[in-house]
């Protein structure tokens, strides 16, 4: 019988939930129901209430969930405003565990991290199992395309969000490699980088895409100079080169309509625009969300009112298809805006700051503080339980593990 005491229990727990997370949407909150459970439990639950409360760093989110809460009191979305407040939670829960009892072990992370990459892997085979399962039913005979694309709509999640997954697990293992320190062997990890970069391919995330692209030319640069013959360089140059290349060919000669971008910009008419035009869709809602925001900056218009007030003017400015399809503003910082003002927005950025600012000692906080501004920019992924679930529970635990450790993860 396993003689375990409680913070190690916590270990275990905090491992269990890193592999449920990339299963499911709904799924992410058994993350907030067991941690909580497990809190409740807790007989020191008030002493460590109180180391939270007097750390400097848990404040810019509290107050932000707390910001929210006072947003709710000038509302009038009615039920909306309790969801959102509902889906603010892991602002408090997370970072007051994740800093009243920080994961302090070094190795302990690196465990995690090999079961999530494990999970993740798992659950994108999963996706193509149940695809090709529904494509082989004999009325059905959908396109390359299609069975790419909708690869993850019905089994796991929405493609987009499941990108997030995809990425930090390539992130992880590749970073693994850089320090020497492989989370598996070497022919089985090299495999595993390969298929998630061909899957993420699959997905065709715009957003995840931006953040891939910095992150393949860090790591070029990375490698680059660690390099100390000029025929070494030269030839990781080509490799490079010549994965671009195939990744980019791959991606046009499949998904030839996801790169029409000029075409979907110059649509002007705003009864024309579509709402499976993300470009054009995304600009008028940051267009109009900015006229918006304009009117009432300081405050915002309350908690969980911006997709009510967003419809509202594109009624008004005669967006006929983003009006059927309920079109919302498919950006964080324009939606925290609109709800609590330009206070609130300040808290949002300053998060993202202190992440990026202590990811330089901590190269996977420093790439999820990255690839969560990009999701921010391009969608409101902090009002997304797939979105806020996972950037708070790996940026809070990394982030408290970083400034209480005061060293990297990984060294490269």
């Amino acid at each position: 019988m396993l003689n375990l005491n409680r913070h190690q229990v916590y270990l275990v727990l905090c491992c269990c939930l890193a592999c449920i997370i990339p299963w499911h949407e709904r799924w992410n909150a058994i993350v907030m129901i067991i941690l909580v459970i497990f809190y409740l439990f807790d007989k020191n639950i008030l002493a460590k209430l109180k180391m939270a409360l007097s750390n400097k760093w848990t404040w810019p989110f509290f107050t932000l969930a707390l910001w929210y809460v006072i947003g709710a009191s000038y509302s009038d979305a009615g039920a909306e405003t309790n969801a959102t407040i509902e889906r603010k939670l892991p602002l408090l829960l997370l970072p007051f565990i994740f800093s009243s009892e920080p994961i302090k072990q070094t190795d302990f992370w690196r465990i995690i991290f090999k079961w999530f990459t494990i999970s993740v892997t798992l659950a994108s085979l999963y996706c193509i199992y149940e695809r090709i399962k529904v494509c082989l039913l004999p009325h059905l005979k959908p396109s390359l395309s299609y069975f790419m694309y909708e690869l993850l709509a019905s089994p796991i999640m929405h493609p987009g969000y499941f990108s997030n997954y995809i990425f930090f697990a390539i992130a992880l293992l590749t970073l693994s490699i850089l320090k020497g320190d492989w989370y598996f062997k070497k022919p089985i990890q090299i495999v595993m980088i390969i298929y998630l970069i061909i899957f993420l391919a699959m997905l065709t995330s715009k957003t995840v895409y931006i953040v891939f692209g910095l992150f393949f030319i860090w790591t070029l640069l990375k490698i680059w100079l660690s390099l100390k013959k000029a025929s070494h360089k030269l030839i990781l140059l080509g490799l490079y080169i010549t994965v671009v290349g195939i990744f980019g060919i791959v991606l046009v000669k499949l998904f030839p309509g996801r790169f029409h971008i000029k075409q979907e910009i110059a649509i002007t008419n705003p009864g024309d625009i579509q709402y499976y035009n993300s470009v054009g869709s995304r600009k008028a809602a940051l267009k109009e969300g900015l006229g918006l925001i304009a009117d009432k900056w300081v405050l915002g218009y309350g908690t969980g009112t911006s997709n009510i007030i967003l419809k509202k003017r594109f009624e008004q400015k005669g967006y006929v298809h983003l009006v059927e399809k309920n079109m919302h503003t498919h950006n964080q910082f324009i939606k925290t805006s609109l709800e609590v003002g330009i206070i609130g927005l300040a808290l949002l950025l300053l998060i993202h700051l202190i992440w990026g600012l202590v990811g330089w000692r901590n190269y996977e906080l420093l790439w999820l503080s990255i690839l969560s501004f990009v999701n921010c920019a391009t969608d409101d992924m902090w009002d997304i339980q797939a979105g806020v679930v996972f950037f708070l529970f790996w940026g809070a635990g990394l982030f408290f593990y970083t400034i209480n450790k005061g060293d990297s993860l990984l060294k490269p």
